[in-house]
């Protein structure tokens, strides 16, 4: 064989080595990607393996994938929280009713209930509020339908007339019935909403 034909071979055959050999990395790279994908799979639509390390020794267990269900007590007990957390009051202060509310309503709801607090805010300040006979009850749609009494408490004793303080009593108690609409949705679990449930928005129909 010439010289120029053994070049020749030589030259095929390493173009078919390097084929073979991209090959091999080509499947090794298709494979790899198919475990990845099946063991994705596998922890949405299966029970996902947990590891863990205890005591030096890693130990490893299935954890069981669950779908979250809610309960109407769940929801309900969510519902009268919120209630109690945005219609009682001792003394009136914005920033700590705002704080108190931070956890169980969802952002657009706080701005809402800011704005409309703000509005009503100096009329707070000779109040104290409080609520009563809370009834609730889940609509056709999942909204919560709640009606409860609101007891206002207006100071009335004047501060400048003694004469009149023995004869008048320190708070008036006033009561209204009171009927919402809230809206909840899901959202993520805190250490101060373990349930994940948020009110998202609420319709007051007036009292009377």
């Amino acid at each position: 064989m010439s010289q120029p034909e053994t070049k020749y071979v030589q030259h095929v055959s390493s173009i078919y080595g390097n084929v073979k050999f991209l090959t091999k990395i080509l499947s090794i790279l298709v494979i790899s990607n198919m475990i990845l994908i099946f063991m994705i799979a596998s922890s949405y639509l299966g029970n996902t393996t947990v590891i863990m390390e205890k005591n030096g020794e890693l130990l490893s267990f299935k954890g069981e994938k669950r779908k979250v269900e809610t309960t109407t007590s769940e929801i309900k007990q969510v519902a009268e929280n919120f209630i109690k957390r945005r219609y009682e009051w001792e003394k009136f202060d914005l920033e700590i009713k705002l704080s108190s509310l931070s956890s169980i309503v969802t952002s657009g709801l706080k701005s809402k209930i800011d704005e409309d607090l703000r509005k009503e805010m100096e009329s707070f300040k000779a109040i104290s509020q409080y609520v009563g006979k809370i009834d609730l009850t889940i609509g056709a749609n999942g909204e919560v339908l709640g009606k409860f009494d609101k007891i206002l408490r207006l100071t009335t004793r004047p501060k400048d007339n003694a004469d009149q303080i023995s004869s008048m009593p320190e708070k008036i108690p006033l009561l209204s019935e009171t009927q919402i609409e809230l809206k909840i949705v899901r959202g993520a679990a805190t250490e101060d909403n373990p349930l994940g449930l948020y009110i998202n928005s609420v319709t007051e129909y007036g009292t009377h």
